[in-house]
């Protein structure tokens, strides 16, 4: 009974802890973090699919194919993102709502295996650290330093991911415990690792993490079997995504072109480079060590605490035995194969440190059995949630005094005429997916204008004389790119703003913004009309 108790008692609690956290991060989702530019990218082909019936985006329109079929994101992410635009109405509070919805989720799973390969206590302490720990450096989009608190924010695939990954190592842990288990586990288990490759292609690691498990903690017998029942999950899951590239292949090849250093795999200078530049995904992480704050050490004593301890348990206990292989082979595919060193990425790494961590703290409170020594310890947690405690709070102060990003689309969409060709930054799309005119992404004449975007490239003015916008936004981003570049003597830089200074006509809206800067609606005039005298 008391077993039963404890996990009542740690499932109340952790739900008490989930509904804390989507509570606190619902407030100022749709202004705060300001938007960041792959979230309209990823939601415009999202919404071309429930808007066209074709996983497409209007936005990149012109650019190798992509208003028929799209190939610059994975579908799984920008589909789920597609579905909450369509149900709520395009907005960037409806894009990030799937990335709360997710990370939510995948806190959920990481509570459930948790307590499963160890016990209900190290799942609710791994939700604590997940939700109250800001173990990195704050930055610009990533403003709290509580990791997956952060990768809820913002409408990117790094929160789909981790759900489906730790998902597919939940189904598959009683094939990997040597468990009596279903002979479809590992088909499944594979099945929810394609799921994750789906949202980003670094999702490939969960599926590379359960084939070397089933090799080397399975059942005696049928080791390779299970290895090869989860790839075949994988690629009954990816097969019908490689029928779409292989229906449009070269547009896929064009689309894909400037990826292409990244997946240089038949180069040992390619695995070389990778792991020499692997410490600067790690950088925010070292940076919160830095700065003094108790609790990234708190989290760094509990992974090598816990490590530790895990480590002397491995050869008896299958539970610690699969997360201290889970957790050592992650970090080397990710420093081996990805040459982004994006520390969003490790998203899909961070449920895993806690679990480990998490062990590591209830290991030191169970040996420490003097009442000192536990005082001290409890002084400490109650010092690194302070902490935690205190992002949260200034999150909701930096979210109460940002502009929402509705008002800001909203003010700008009033001075457009209807019927207009709108070109800007893509930033500005989720807010004008229904207004009546058209938007497109000022980069695709950049990209057509770039050999290393297309193996034909144009001369910037021509690019922009094909596209014919009639208003453009000029935000800070933008101009600051146009200075810095036309300083540099960029050839696509000066080409467009010599075309713009050519084809200004009149300024619409001037706003000054005290979040997004200033900000101007200029109509342009069309190649082969007279273009008015510059202000």
């Amino acid at each position: 009974m008391r077993g039963i108790d404890r996990r009542f008692g740690g499932s109340v609690l952790g739900f008490a802890l989930l509904t804390a956290f989507v509570a606190v991060s619902l407030p100022g989702l749709g202004s705060f973090p300001l938007v960041h530019e792959d979230e309209p990218w990823q939601a415009a082909s999202g919404w071309g699919f429930f808007s066209t019936g074709r996983f497409s985006s209007e936005l990149f329109a012109g650019f190798a194919g992509r208003e028929i079929h799209d190939y610059g994101f994975l579908p799984l992410f920008p589909l789920l993102v597609g579905g909450s635009l369509k149900l709520l109405g395009p907005s960037l509070f409806a894009a990030r709502l799937v990335s709360l919805v997710l990370v939510t989720l995948a806190l959920v799973v990481t509570f459930r295996l948790a307590t499963s390969l160890l016990s209900p206590r190290h799942g609710l302490v791994a939700l604590g650290f997940l939700v109250l720990l800001p173990i990195a450096a704050p930055m610009a989009h990533l403003s709290t330093g509580i990791p997956l608190a952060d990768a809820a924010r913002i409408a990117r695939y790094d929160s789909a991911v981790p759900l489906f990954g730790l998902l597919a190592l939940l189904v598959a842990a009683p094939v990997l415990l040597d468990r009596s288990a279903s002979k479809l586990r590992p088909v499944f288990a594979g099945a929810l690792t394609g799921l994750a490759t789906l949202s980003h292609a670094y999702g490939v690691g969960w599926l590379l993490v359960l084939f070397v498990g089933c090799l080397l903690l399975g059942k005696r017998g049928r080791r390779l079997r299970d290895g090869l029942l989860v790839t075949a999950g994988f690629l009954a899951v990816l097969s019908p995504y490689l029928l779409y590239v292989a229906s449009g292949l070269p547009d896929f090849l064009a689309q894909t072109r400037n990826y292409g250093e990244r997946f240089d795999l038949l180069s040992p200078g390619f695995y070389a480079g990778n792991l020499l530049a692997e410490p600067r995904r790690w950088g925010s992480l070292a940076r919160g060590l830095l700065s003094g704050r108790p609790a990234p050490w708190v989290f760094l004593l509990g992974l090598c605490t816990g490590t530790f301890a895990l480590w002397r348990k491995a050869a008896t206990i299958g539970g610690e035995r699969l997360l201290l292989l889970t957790t050592a082979v992650f970090p080397l595919v990710f420093a081996l194969l990805l040459q982004q060193k994006n520390p969003l990425y490790l998203t899909t790494l961070h449920p895993l440190l806690a679990v480990v961590a998490a062990a590591g703290a209830i290991e030191a409170w169970d040996r420490w059995n003097s009442r000192l020594a536990r005082s001290l310890f409890a002084a400490l947690l109650v010092l690194a949630f302070g902490d935690g405690l205190a992002a949260w709070r200034r999150l909701h102060i930096e979210a109460g005094r940002a502009t929402p990003y509705a008002n800001v689309t909203r003010a700008l969409a009033s001075r457009i005429p209807t019927g207009s060709l709108v070109t800007g930054l893509p930033h500005w799309w989720l807010g004008f997916a229904n207004e009546p005119f058209q938007y497109r992404a000022i980069l695709v004449p950049v990209f057509l204008s770039n050999p290393k975007y297309v193996a034909d490239p144009v001369p910037m003015e021509v690019a922009m004389a094909q596209l014919a916008p009639d208003v453009v936004i000029l935000d800070p981003r933008l101009r600051d790119w146009l200075a810095r570049s036309g300083e540099r003597g960029d050839r696509t830089a000066v080409g467009l703003q010599r075309y713009l200074v050519e084809r200004r006509k009149a300024v619409l809206l001037a706003l000054d913004d005290p979040s997004y800067g200033r900000l101007e609606v200029v109509a342009l005039s069309r190649p082969g009309s007279q273009p008015a005298a510059a202000p």
